[in-house]
């Protein structure tokens, strides 16, 4: 407890004042709690709330010595684990050289997005976020910080097509070309080459996206991947950027069914 404790205050230390330090904390903790600590995790999203103003806790943070507004709506849960992958310092490895394009296939509400910008403030950055809602924070996140981005409301696939949410038991779905009663989703194959930083985190659209990619002989130099159902099929897509000569780099060992994995093409 007390090293967790220790841990958060250091990472907390990238808000920008007092009042930024002391909430990073707050989110810091709350998104590092385990499901038995039932208490905490009901009592900080109401303390996280304290700091609301117009339904959205925003944040001043130090990224890349500048200052930086990071916004989440006020009570989404998502919001603050997002925000707390951020401050807890858990986001993707950094390219060893400069990109000279930045994709950001699933932005969500901009994490990585405001990341990649401050530190690469002059590189094209394009972002997909196919959730409506997401979208509008995303966009707010952006217009914030002044960041000269492209933002696609649409999401990424093998080709270029409108895709369908099709429910299952339990609130679960998968999506196909399949139409449903839910409206349609624009998607499309993402830009990138050898001198491309791709981040993905697509809820399992990768094992098409990447695949696709590689037979069409584009091989980003440096993917930041968020591999989904990984003990299902997540070994076949690690053994295919093996054999198209990227290195793997992450916690493979893990049994967890979803990882964080880094692509580096040698």
């Amino acid at each position: 407890m007390y090293s967790s404790t220790k841990k958060n205050f250091k990472r907390c230390q990238i808000g920008w004042n007092f009042r930024d330090r002391l909430a990073c904390f707050c989110i810091a903790v709350y998104s590092g709690l385990g499901t038995h600590r039932r208490f905490l995790r009901l009592l900080l999203p109401k303390i996280i709330g304290w700091w609301s103003r117009d339904q959205f806790v925003t944040l001043k943070v130090r990224i890349n010595d500048q200052l930086t507004f990071f916004s989440l709506r006020e009570g989404d849960l998502a919001d603050y684990l997002i925000a707390g992958e951020l401050i807890r310092g858990e986001e993707h490895l950094l390219p060893e050289s400069p990109p000279s394009r930045i994709i950001d296939a699933g932005a969500n509400i901009g994490a990585f997005m405001i990341i990649a910008a401050r530190l690469y403030p002059e590189v094209p950055l394009i972002c997909y976020e196919p959730s409506a809602s997401n979208f509008v924070l995303l966009q707010k996140n952006a217009r914030d910080n002044e960041l000269k981005v492209e933002l696609r409301c649409m999401g990424v696939w093998s080709k270029s097509c409108d895709l369908y949410f099709h429910a299952q038991a339990s609130y679960n779905g998968y999506m196909s070309e399949s139409k449903s009663d839910f409206p349609p989703i624009p998607c499309e194959l993402p830009e990138g080459d050898h001198e491309t930083w791709l981040k993905i985190d697509a809820e399992g659209a990768e094992y098409e996206v990447l695949p696709a990619m590689f037979r069409q002989n584009r091989f980003p130099y440096q993917i930041s991947l968020e591999l989904h159902h990984r003990n299902e099929k997540g070994n076949e897509l690690v053994t295919l950027s093996l054999q198209n000569g990227y290195s793997v780099e992450g916690d493979t060992a893990s049994d967890s069914d979803c990882i964080n994995l880094t692509l580096r093409k040698s």
